[in-house]
């Protein structure tokens, strides 16, 4: 083994188990991290189409397709049809997701603080 392959392995690790305690402080909140992901990237950026959103936070459409399902029955987001191609549905996080969002980057700030 080489130490590139080492040092790629020990990566992936802590990235899991950074991962699992940031999942287990969105617990109490009904939460994944990929959720928290897309709210957050709808608070910087109204108006998303789906496809926009797989690339930012690195996942794939069928995933992100389950994923806003999820938040919509939430009431986290809605999803409205393009002005300029009604084909298009842009994602908005509503009232009750910027509100999540704001409050859980809080958390989020303080939780890197500790590490």
């Amino acid at each position: 083994m080489t130490s590139t392959n080492y040092l790629g392995h020990e990566i992936a690790r802590v990235h899991r188990a950074l991962k699992a305690q940031f999942q287990r402080m969105l617990n109490p909140y009904a939460l994944t991290v990929q959720q928290f992901e897309v709210l957050r990237n709808l608070k910087k950026d109204q108006g998303s189409t789906a496809a926009q959103l797989v690339d930012r936070i690195l996942s794939d459409s069928s995933t992100m397709m389950s994923i806003l399902k999820r938040l919509e029955s939430k009431k986290l987001i809605i999803r409205k049809l393009g002005k300029e191609d009604r084909r298009t549905k842009l994602i908005y996080s509503t009232s009750k997701g910027q509100e999540l969002v704001a409050n859980l980057t809080v958390e989020a700030v303080r939780y890197n603080r500790h590490m």
